[in-house]
């Protein structure tokens, strides 16, 4: 299991009704972790819970003058320390403190009470965001389920890039690309990215 998976092999062997077998197992779990990193490439996050310690480049924020912050992962489960430091130090006289700000955990919102942050790259947060495995929405893990299964089949029949297969005027014809049902899923689930 990867840590992007947002759907456990034993959920997509039920689902899609895949017999046990160890090539089986090892192929839909595969197609499990490229289906949740493709779930992360469209809607412009990191969907599976993880902690975020403040320290990398995607948890440092530029103040805006704002007393809003939009975690770029989400939801948040947990918020462990957030620095407000123009001079990028992160020393313990720089934390705001947890009475100082209210955090809405679906979105990743935080509002803080007397901030007002300026300045490129001035904020550190550390926190734990994402949807744990197990509890994925049904939605979300619909989506999955669905790229899995046209995936699967893809595979199982050695069809990609085939739009069609038959003769005369016996044929079935496939889709190609992404299944539209999981992509009208994982919109829902798609950060507005604003460039």
């Amino acid at each position: 299991m990867s840590a992007n998976d947002l759907v456990l092999w034993e959920t997509a062997q039920t689902f899609l009704g895949i017999p046990d077998g160890e090539d089986n197992q090892v192929i839909v779990e595969h197609l499990i972790t490229a289906a949740s990193l493709y779930a992360n490439n469209y809607c412009s996050r990191k969907l599976a819970r993880r902690t975020y310690s403040g320290e990398t480049e995607d948890e440092v924020y530029d103040g805006t003058g704002s007393r809003f912050l939009y975690l770029e992962q989400f939801p948040v489960a947990s918020i462990t320390a957030i620095y407000q430091d123009i001079s990028r130090a992160w020393a313990a006289d720089t934390e705001i403190t947890s009475t100082s700000y209210t955090f809405y955990p679906e979105r990743g919102k935080i509002v803080f009470d007397n901030y007002l942050f300026a300045g490129a790259r001035t904020i550190k947060v550390g926190y734990v965001g994402g949807y744990v495995t197990i509890d994925t929405p049904q939605d979300l893990a619909q989506a999955i389920l669905i790229i899995v299964d046209y995936w699967k089949k893809r595979v199982d029949d050695h069809g990609w890039g085939v739009s069609s297969v038959g003769v005369d005027d016996k044929r079935i014809a496939y889709q190609l690309g992404i299944p539209n049902q999981a992509i009208e899923l994982l919109k829902l689930y798609r950060k507005s990215v604003v460039g």
